[in-house]
């Protein structure tokens, strides 16, 4: 496959604000997504996010599912044990998993293809 876009949803855990985050999904195992920070996602966006206020990434779903099969998050660079598998967060799907993978405010969180 290719390169492929995404799109990440949070809410706030205090203010209940909703967050939609697009990124940029590098096609290889071992790449990692890239966030928009204002000029839409691409190839040389930062790789990292932060969020203003503790969070909950609800829903995370993608154009296409690219070579890699799954994803694990990273906070401030460290991998954690909260993984996704791709092909079902498709934007196609309408049962996509509902996600509960907490970040706490200012944690650089990630993205790394497996």
């Amino acid at each position: 496959m290719a390169a492929t876009t995404g799109t990440l949803l949070a809410v706030g855990l205090s203010s209940r604000a909703t967050y939609s985050i697009d990124a940029y999904v590098e096609d290889a195992v071992g790449g990692v997504w890239r966030w928009d920070s204002g000029a839409g996602a691409g190839a040389t966006s930062q790789i990292d996010y932060q969020f203003p206020e503790d969070v909950a990434v609800t829903d995370i779903s993608m154009a296409g599912a690219p070579t890699a099969t799954r994803g694990r998050f990273t906070g401030n660079g460290i991998p954690s044990a909260s993984v996704i598998r791709y092909g079902s967060h498709l934007y196609s799907l309408n049962n996509r998993p509902v996600l509960s993978v907490k970040v706490k405010a200012g944690t650089r969180m990630g993205m790394v293809n497996l």
